[in-house]
């Protein structure tokens, strides 16, 4: 046999130098060390933004034409897509806060903040319809206009939103109209068959829970979405024999063994991902048969899989949170990377974003509504260095803060 002769050590330090500026090489990015962040202190500072974005109705207004007026805000909050996910991660955020901070100004801003979300529903014009979000011509207007062209997404921020509420707020008037809500989603699924509606003939485009065909959402997705929305009516309503016979219909229908359909090798949005991750974690929590929960582990298990890498540190909350268990060093490092989430609150004006084939640093990506819902492949290359005029409440540092904050993952004082 024909002896290979080495390379230098000086080729090898050049070739991995090489592959790692390339991406190849999947070293982690340095990040911020969490010690040398309050966590706490940016997290007060992030709300402070978000409370400029409000309506007097207390919705969110997560993106803001700058500089504002009332007036403005109002417009743009009729327009918003995503008005009733943003509201219901907000109100999760702040009902965890109160509960965690214990004083009568985190409460009453976290009421608030449910308030709109029960809105959403109230003002649809259509029983059991979550409203993608509701806004005005003019502030002095009396009449409401509604964008009722929801989808399972917003549905899915709308049940997070009402049952943190439920568990974290413990007021009597969330449990009476989150009682009425979870019952009017859930007889507004079963009038449907597992369809969101605009109106009694007219579905909406992505608002399907039926997870007996395939579709555009993966079944996997849309199994566990309709048991989340079950369970949290049963939790809402314990004495409804409706939302009873709705959770047992699925479970009939094998929906617990789909929401483990969540298959690593097939392409799957970050969007698709963290909503499967909350629903899943709604229902884990609330479904406590041990035969049931296998199904929902595996689903767990198989989602970071596909994303422990991303550098999302909500989603190593959610996983942990879940039950899960890796390497220690994998899950506190992205933990960690909370403090490297960018802070700023503006757009630049010609961003250049690239398609990498390696995962981005947290604080490389472009600008973005949510970083917990966007690529995590993505990466800002450049920009014209001015930003452009509008302002990004930037919720989803609150959203992952609290809810670590909550299971102990970022302290408990």
């Amino acid at each position: 046999m024909t002896a290979t002769r080495p390379r230098s050590s000086k080729a090898v330090s050049l070739l991995l130098l090489a592959l790692l500026a390339s991406g190849c090489l999947p070293f982690p990015a340095r990040h911020t060390p969490i010690a040398d962040v309050d966590l706490f202190a940016r997290a007060e500072e992030h709300l402070e933004e978000a409370r400029k974005h409000l309506l007097p109705e207390g919705l969110l207004v997560y993106r803001l034409d700058w500089p504002d007026t009332l007036e403005k805000r109002y417009r743009r909050a009729r327009r918003q897509a995503d008005g009733a996910y943003f509201q219901g991660l907000y109100t999760a955020a702040l009902a965890q806060r109160a509960a965690l901070m214990k004083t009568q100004k985190a409460r009453k801003e976290a009421l608030q903040a449910y308030r709109a979300l029960h809105r959403l529903m109230a003002l649809s014009g259509y029983e059991g319809l979550v409203a993608r979000t509701f806004g005005k011509d003019r502030p002095d207007d009396e009449a409401y206009v509604v964008r009722d062209d929801a989808s399972g997404d917003q549905v899915t921020g709308f049940v997070w939103g009402t049952w943190w509420a439920l568990k974290a707020l413990g007021e009597e008037a969330v449990g009476r109209d989150a009682s009425g809500d979870m019952k009017a989603l859930v007889a507004h699924l079963v009038r449907h068959e597992g369809k969101i509606h605009r109106r009694p003939d007219e579905p909406t485009k992505y608002g399907d829970y039926d997870a007996d065909v395939a579709g555009v959402v993966p079944v996997g997705h849309r199994a566990v979405g309709a048991l989340a929305v079950a369970l949290v009516a049963r939790f809402a309503a314990p004495d409804d024999p409706a939302c009873k016979a709705f959770f047992d219909r699925l479970v009939q229908k094998d929906y617990h063994r789909k929401a483990a359909w969540f298959y690593p090798w097939l392409p799957h949005s970050a969007a698709n991902t963290v909503n499967y991750l909350l629903n899943l974690y709604l229902v884990r929590t609330l479904d406590e048969s041990p035969h049931r929960r296998r199904f929902y582990d595996e689903g767990r298990d198989s989602a970071w899989t596909l994303s422990h890498d991303w550098q999302m540190p909500f989603y190593a909350s959610l996983f942990k949170a879940l039950g899960g268990s890796g390497p220690p060093e994998e899950l506190d490092d992205t933990l960690q990377r909370l403090a490297n989430l960018p802070a700023r609150h503006t757009w630049f004006r010609d961003e250049e974003v690239h398609w990498r084939s390696r995962v981005v640093p947290l604080e490389k990506r472009p600008s973005t509504t949510s970083y917990w819902s966007k690529s995590p492949r993505k990466e800002l290359t450049g920009h014209a260095g001015v930003e452009e005029p509008v302002r990004i409440a930037r919720i989803d540092y609150l959203v992952a803060f609290w809810f670590g904050r909550w299971h102990g993952h970022y302290g408990s004082d």
